[in-house]
């Protein structure tokens, strides 16, 4: 285990191939456990062991984590096939402009100015540079956005939702109307209570008592009762908000209830 995430096995694609070969022609990497922050901004350093059985060739990590020579990480990721036109010594002239630490710069200034300084550089047209910077925001953005989600029990199923509704401003929205946005990206009720907790918003807040009272309705027809009525839509909303929830033994008043259905 290492900085709070565990790898436990990868099944190579093309088990046939030499090792070395397949990794490079693997296109999906699954892994079991919570994912680190690193792994959406740095590259990894992996250990493990291979192992091979009738269904093909394993590989087994014993640890991950972020490589320390960011200057060759970066200049293999400038010269990549994400950059049309980069090469390596391209990268390392845009390294020798904006620092060894690649992944860090678009988040010195805006974006604006970064993709200003990179088209400084001779050999990097615009459209490079808006596209290098661009990657390098919108990973960080996705690294903010899930470490955020997960707090609160979220994964990274809902950040990406959250962003591709709401871009930069999704987790300023989430947060000021957590009972709207977080059902929509497939929150539970709890995280919406946390999350409204921790901004303020109170038990009694119109929109948790509509979002109850919605669900209320959603599992009443479920059950097959179409038309609940409103002693069984008081009840489940006051049992939901009191025992199952952020904010134990708080209760809605029935007219509040009522006058909302």
């Amino acid at each position: 285990e290492t900085n709070g995430f565990k790898i436990i096995k990868v099944r190579l694609t093309d088990p046939s191939k030499d090792i070395l070969d397949a990794f490079d022609n693997c296109l999906t990497i699954s892994a079991k456990g919570i994912i680190s922050d690193s792994l959406f901004v740095y590259p990894l350093k992996f250990v493990g062991t291979i192992s091979e059985d009738k269904f093909g060739k394993t590989l087994s990590f014993c640890s991950a984590e972020p490589t320390l020579d960011l200057r060759d990480e970066s200049i293999e990721f400038l010269s990549s096939n994400l950059f049309y036109g980069v090469s390596v010594k391209l990268a390392e002239n845009i390294l020798d402009t904006v620092g060894e630490d690649i992944f860090d710069f678009p988040f010195k200034q805006t974006k604006e100015e970064s993709i200003e300084i990179l088209c400084s550089i001779k050999g990097i047209g615009k459209k490079v540079a808006e596209n290098i910077v661009n990657v390098l925001f919108d990973s960080q953005l996705s690294k903010i956005t899930f470490d955020y989600i997960a707090k609160y029990g979220g994964t990274f199923t809902n950040s990406e939702k959250l962003l591709n509704l709401y871009g930069e401003n999704a987790i300023e929205r989430l947060n000021q109307n957590p009972y709207k946005i977080g059902p929509e990206v497939g929150l539970s009720f709890l995280s919406c209570d946390r999350i409204a907790q921790d901004n303020g918003i109170q038990y009694n807040d119109p929109e948790r008592l509509q979002y109850l009272i919605k669900r209320a309705f959603t599992e009443d027809w479920v059950n097959g009762n179409s038309h609940p009525d409103i002693n069984t839509i008081i009840s489940y909303v006051n049992d939901y908000s009191a025992k199952r929830s952020a904010f134990p033994d708080k209760c809605f008043e029935e007219k509040d209830i009522i006058r909302r259905c």
